[in-house]
């Protein structure tokens, strides 16, 4: 299970390498229902801005049983990033839903300075963000964002408490 949240480590770290190395915005791009991760290159017009016409990097499916979704125990659900309650398995702002975003998908752009931004209408640090991971097993990986640092941190839930992979 823990694959799940280090696909999504490597991806946000690939993404914030190439946007600080090219200049150029980067992409990562989680569909829950194909369960695939994309890395796109903001290579069409209007930049800073995930289009059909976007670059694809590369795509990866995650395990069949990896679901976004929170564990049933514990509950609360800690953050592994501050102590906080998890109330939502994708715990950043969700996508506009104008343009490729559509209604399902989820992500990030990774900005030339390294930051990691939301993809809201008008995007926003990402402060502290966590994408948790579970199967049916009561298995659950998660990974903490934090965008002003370009911090990329994954976890595995053991027991009641996350730990770091």
């Amino acid at each position: 299970m823990h694959a799940g949240g280090t696909h999504h480590q490597s991806f946000l770290l690939e993404a914030r390498m190439l946007a600080v190395y090219q200049v150029k915005y980067q992409f990562v791009v989680f569909d829950p229902v194909s369960k695939t991760l994309s890395l796109y290159s903001d290579t069409a017009a209007p930049l800073g801005v995930y289009t059909t016409a976007d670059t694809r990097i590369r795509r990866e499916a995650l395990p069949p049983r990896a679901l976004l979704s929170l564990p049933t125990v514990p509950s609360p659900l800690p953050s592994p990033l501050d102590g906080g309650t998890i109330t939502s398995a994708w715990g950043i702002a969700l996508p506009d839903t104008s343009g490729a975003w559509g209604s399902t998908l989820r992500g990030v752009r990774v900005v030339p300075t390294g930051q990691i931004q939301t993809v809201e209408a008008t995007p926003q640090t990402v402060n502290a963000g966590t994408i948790v991971l579970s199967d049916n097993q009561g298995n659950a990986v998660a990974v903490g964002v934090r965008g002003q640092m370009g911090s990329i941190r994954s976890f595995k839930l053991t027991g009641s408490a996350w730990r770091e992979l």
